[in-house]
């Protein structure tokens, strides 16, 4: 957002005057590592209605396996969420030429929950927007 934000504007007000402005966050590439996960991807945030995250992502996932096992035993995500996500990702993963499998696949993050094409995964709590400035 460009210019000055209304003086001692809450969190909420700014957040809806960005939102309101068009405001959004694009990230062009991200990639990461975790264990035996490699994603890669682009990535698109604003806000809804309600000032809460709206996102959509295009992610490339290899090694999946492992995190989903992990992110079911820490809790996470429930087992029965991770059996089905080890199932979809393997009917629609892609062999690549070094033998790693690879799925390319929509992620969306709204109305607090954060899905993979149409299966959700997790919930997120809400963002608070009572803070107060100084």
């Amino acid at each position: 957002m460009e210019g000055p934000l209304a003086p001692r504007a809450t969190p909420a007000a700014t957040a809806a005057a960005w939102r309101d402005r068009g405001g959004r966050i694009v990230v062009q590439h991200v990639e990461t590592r975790w264990g035996d996960l490699a994603a890669s991807g682009t990535a698109t945030l604003t806000l809804d209605g309600a000032l809460q995250p709206f996102a959509t992502a295009t992610l490339r996932l290899s090694g999946y396996d492992a995190a989903l096992d992990a992110l079911a035993a820490s809790g996470t995500i429930g087992t029965g969420t991770a059996r089905v996500a080890h199932a979809v990702l393997g009917l629609m993963a892609q062999p690549g030429t070094d033998g790693t499998y690879t799925v390319t696949l929509p992620v969306t993050w709204r109305d607090g929950t954060v899905a993979a094409g149409q299966i959700p995964l997790l919930r997120t709590p809400p963002v608070a927007w009572s803070l107060r400035p100084d």
